[in-house]
C-alpha cells in the first residue's frame, strides 16, 4: 500500500483492516463489490461497532474475500462546487432573492487542502448473493458535503420547470471507460483539464454528450478499476529497478515520479 498524506484517517484505518485480515486469513481483494442489480446491506457501525466487529461477521460466515476500496478528495471537486456556486450566484441574482444561505467561496476553498487525503473507504464481503458493506467518510469530508447540498438544492429549485434529465447509461459508459483509460487522466486534476481531454477524444460529438455524467463515471472507473493496476505495475517496476542497483533518486526519475511516491511502492 502507498504511504498515506499526514493526517490521513482513513487510509490509516485501510492499513489497519488489511492487517487485521492478514491474521484472520481473509484475503483481500482491492476492487468494488456493489453493483446496481446486487442486494446490499449496509453495516451500522453505530450499533455494531467499528471495523473489527464486521470482519468477525465476514469470518463466522466463512467467507474468504474482502472487498476492500479507498479514493481521495479530489480537486475537480472544488472547482466543481465553485462553478455550482457562480451559478447560483447568478441565478439568485437574477431572481433577485436572497443568496445568503448559500456557503461563501472562501468556505469552499478551504477544503483544497485535503486535496489527496482518503475521503471514503468500502469494505464488503459477500454472502450468498447479498453484498454486506461496511462504508466510511472523513469527517471533514461529511462536513464538505453539508456544505455544498445547498448548492445541489438550489440548483435542483432552479431546474423544476426544466424536463428530467434522462442518461443513456451505455453512452456514458463508452465514453468514461475511454476518456479513464486516457494515458494523461491520472495527471488531470481538475474538472476543466479531464473534460478537455473528453473534448480531444470525443471532438465534434462533446456538444451531444453529457459531460458530467462521463466525468463523474470516468473517475470512478479509473478509481477502483484502473489505479490500483497501475500502482501494482509502477511498484513491480520500482521493486525490479532497485535489485537493478538503482537508488530512491533514480527510480524516481525512470518512473516519472516523485521520491516520496518512489518511496512508497517499494516500502508496500
Amino acid at each position: 500500500m502507498e504511504t498515506a498524506k499526514s493526517g490521513d484517517v482513513l487510509f490509516e484505518k485501510a492499513k489497519a483492516i488489511v492487517s487485521l485480515a492478514n491474521t484472520q486469513e481473509l484475503v483481500v481483494f482491492y476492487g468494488w463489490a456493489h453493483g446496481s442489480d446486487q442486494k446490499t446491506v449496509d453495516w451500522n457501525e453505530e450499533h455494531g461497532g467499528d471495523f473489527a466487529k464486521f470482519l468477525e461477521c465476514a469470518k463466522a460466515v466463512d467467507a474468504k474475500l474482502l472487498y476492500l476500496n479507498w479514493a481521495p478528495f479530489e480537486e475537480f471537486q472544488i472547482d466543481e462546487a465553485l462553478e455550482r456556486l457562480e451559478e447560483c450566484i447568478a441565478s439568485e441574482a437574477e431572481a433577485r432573492t436572497e443568496i445568503d444561505s448559500l456557503p461563501s467561496r472562501h468556505d469552499i476553498e478551504t477544503y483544497r487542502d485535503k486535496v489527496g487525503v482518503t475521503a471514503v473507504l468500502d469494505l464488503a464481503f459477500m454472502r450468498g448473493e447479498i453484498v454486506h458493506t461496511y462504508q466510511c467518510f472523513a469527517d471533514w469530508f461529511q462536513a464538505f458535503e453539508d456544505l455544498t447540498d445547498a448548492l445541489e438544492r438550489d440548483s435542483n429549485e432552479n431546474e423544476d420547470s426544466f424536463p428530467e434529465h434522462v442518461v443513456d447509461k451505455s453512452l456514458v459508459r463508452k465514453w468514461a471507460t475511454e476518456l479513464a483509460n486516457h494515458t494523461k487522466f491520472g495527471a488531470a486534476r481538475t474538472g476543466d483539464q479531464r473534460e478537455f481531454l473528453l473534448e480531444t477524444i470525443a471532438g465534434s460529438e462533446i456538444d451531444n454528450l453529457p459531460v458530467g455524467d462521463i466525468l463523474a463515471r470516468a473517475d470512478s472507473i479509473y478509481q477502483f478499476e484502473l489505479k490500483p493496476k497501475e500502482e501494482d505495475r509502477l511498484r513491480t517496476e520500482a521493486r525490479r529497478l532497485r535489485e537493478e542497483g538503482l537508488n530512491i533518486n533514480a527510480i524516481a526519475v525512470r518512473l516519472g515520479i516523485s521520491k516520496d511516491r518512489a518511496s512508497g511502492l517499494l516500502s508496500s
